[in-house]
Formats: structure tokens, sequence, C-alpha cells
């Protein structure tokens, strides 16, 4: 983990805990959210390559791959062939970045208080929402369902800086899990840190369609065989569950010029009081200051498998290489939640990267 950034290969570093990437560049921070950072392109030295990892053994070479003129080259093919996942996604339009929330936590300790909870939303567009539970229903629960909003917390915050991201499919799961979700956000607001939260439902392109390498595999039967249960409360019954949202909604918060980076956490974890970084892991923070590496999972599930990873937390950096991961990850999606697609999305990156011999088996 000693090396420089300034000329570092696509490095998969296996610390028994953690998964993560680096990608070729220059040593600038260099964000441009248009193309993604990184546009320079470099190749490891020797030394570099024999950087040894504890369980996975490089191969003799390691393939100089340019993600920024990879994303601007998938960007191209959007013009003319649009209807596809990726360019849903690439397209800041699909998705109203100009919410902005407040919240009153409205609870005591043995459960709400008197004012009860509330959610304070408003738009550019000058309209503005207060939600309390089960009462955000109708053309207002409808706005969300044909246009999912990211709804950035109302801060002060205006230097650039990671951000916290949670998703959820409708107001009315904000409010159930309403104890978890005011915990982050009054842990944002002591500590001074963005938090967003994407509000909507899939695409249909999304929630209707498996990636194309799913379709024409052997586990394609045997995976939509079994009726599953919609893993999110209130949401129609699809394809693929709302758990892909987090590709959306990460690709998204990339686009946002203040946002250098994100922590993604589950809207169930947890922030105790007495560890300030116990569901945004510190290490999260420290990689993200460190300028080291862009992509970082951790709690791999098997020491011997880096790539069994869990998608409850996970760290991107605002360059290219995020954001074709979450091409990846969301492209090959197979099966209604996004475990198998995580898996594959970074056993196929290690094999284009030629970090390992990996040909979609």
């Amino acid at each position: 983990h000693a090396q420089s950034r300034a000329a570092r290969p696509h490095l998969l570093l296996d610390t028994h805990t953690t998964w993560s990437i680096r990608a070729v560049g220059s040593g600038r921070s260099s964000r441009n959210n248009t193309q993604g950072a990184h546009s320079d392109s470099g190749c490891p030295t020797r030394a570099d390559r024999m950087t040894p990892l504890r369980l996975l053994p490089l191969l003799g070479t390691v393939a100089c791959l340019d993600y920024a003129a990879d994303l601007a080259s998938y960007r191209e093919k959007c013009k003319s062939k649009p209807n596809t996942a990726f360019c849903w996604m690439d397209d800041p339009g699909n998705v109203d970045g100009s919410c902005r929330f407040a919240a009153r936590a409205g609870l005591v300790s043995m459960g709400a208080s008197s004012v009860g909870p509330r959610l304070d939303l408003r738009f550019d567009n000058g309209k503005a929402w207060t939600a309390v539970p089960h009462a955000l229903t109708g053309s207002k629960a409808h706005a969300f369902s044909s246009k999912p909003r990211l709804c950035a917390l109302a801060t002060e915050q205006t230097d650039p800086s990671p951000s916290l991201l949670l998703i959820a499919n409708n107001v009315d799961y904000v409010f159930r899990l309403w104890p978890y979700f005011i915990n982050k956000v009054m842990w944002a607001s002591s500590t001074r840190h963005r938090l967003s939260i994407w509000i909507g439902e899939l695409p249909k392109i999304v929630a209707a369609k498996s990636g194309d390498g799913c379709r024409a595999s052997k586990q394609k039967q045997s995976l939509y065989s079994r009726r599953l249960k919609q893993s999110y409360y209130g949401s129609p019954r699809q394809k693929s569950s709302n758990h892909h949202a987090k590709m959306l909604a990460a690709y998204r918060l990339l686009a946002d010029p203040y946002v250098t980076g994100l922590y993604y956490v589950d809207m169930d974890a947890y922030v105790r009081p007495d560890a300030l970084f116990s569901s945004v892991p510190s290490l999260f923070r420290k990689v993200h200051y460190d300028d080291v590496v862009d992509v970082l999972f951790e709690n791999a599930r098997d020491q011997s498998l880096f790539w069994h990873l869990h998608g409850d937390t996970f760290y991107l950096r605002d360059v290219a290489l995020s954001r074709i991961f979450l091409k990846e990850w969301l492209e090959r999606r197979c099966g209604f939640k996004d475990q198998y697609s995580l898996w594959h999305a970074v056993l196929g990156m290690a094999g284009a990267a030629g970090c390992m011999e990996y040909d979609g088996e």
C-alpha cells in the first residue's frame, strides 16, 4: 500500500477485510465531472507490477487502462443508442438533484414525542413539501415514483468534501426506519459531514430487465424460477430489487461539483455516539484523504475469496474509475439482488486489468 499514486497499476489489494482498486493516473486530483477525473494514463513500472498480494498473485503484466477514455467512449455510444441502463444513469437530468431536506427527530426515549417526526423537502423550483409518517401520499408520492430525488441535508458546508449516501424507495420507508435515519442525520450535522439520500423507485429499464450477459447465461432460469419478494417496503414486484438504486444514486451524487467522494451505508446502519465512524468506517475516511485508493469495499465474506464482498458499505472517489465500476456493477445485474453482479464486476475488472485470469466464468 506504500506505492505512490503518481504511477499506480490497477491492483486488487487484499488486506483480508478489504478490496480496493487503484487507477492509472497522475498524482493530481483533477476533478472533472464531465469526463471523470484522471484523464492521464500511465504504465506501471516492473516494481509496481510486482507489488505483492497476500492471496492473489499478479500475472506477468498489468494492463494499462485509461478509464476516462473508456467513459468518454461509453458516453459517445449513448448518443446513438440511449436506451440502456448506463445511458439512463449517465444522464443527470433523470434524477432531481435540487432537493434539500431538514429533519425534526420527534423522538423521546420511549418512542415519538408530542410533536413527532417531520421531514421538510425543498426544491429549486420553489416547491416545498412537509412530510410526516404516512402522510406523503397521492400526487406528492407519485412525484417521487415518476422521478427519483437525490436530497442533500441542508447544511452550511461550502467546501468540496465527501458525502454519506443512503437510499430509500419512498418517504414512507424513510419513516419506517426513522430512528436509524435520524441517527445518521444527527451524526452528519454534528460532525459537519455532507449527507444525501436517494428517494425513488428504479427506472423500468433497470427494474424490468437483467443485464445482457445474465440473459444469455445458464444461471438465468434458476435465478428467476424462484418467486422472491420485493426487498424494499411498498415497491412493486420486479426482476431487479431496489438494491440496484445504490449504483444510480452513487453515480448521480458524484456529479455534484461539491462532492469529492462518497461513503455508502445501508439505511439500517447505526452510528454509535461513542464511535465517530462506526457505520462509516474510519478506513473509508482515511482512504479518501490519503488519496491512494479510488474504490474500496470492507468485509470480504471469506479471507480466501477477496471478491466475496458485502454491498452494504463502500467508498468511491470522484474519478472515472468509480463511474466505470458502477457501470459494470449495474450492467451485470443478474437475479433479484445486487450481490452476484457485484462479485462479477469485481472479477471482470480484475481480469480486464490483467491482475488475474477471468473470462466471465
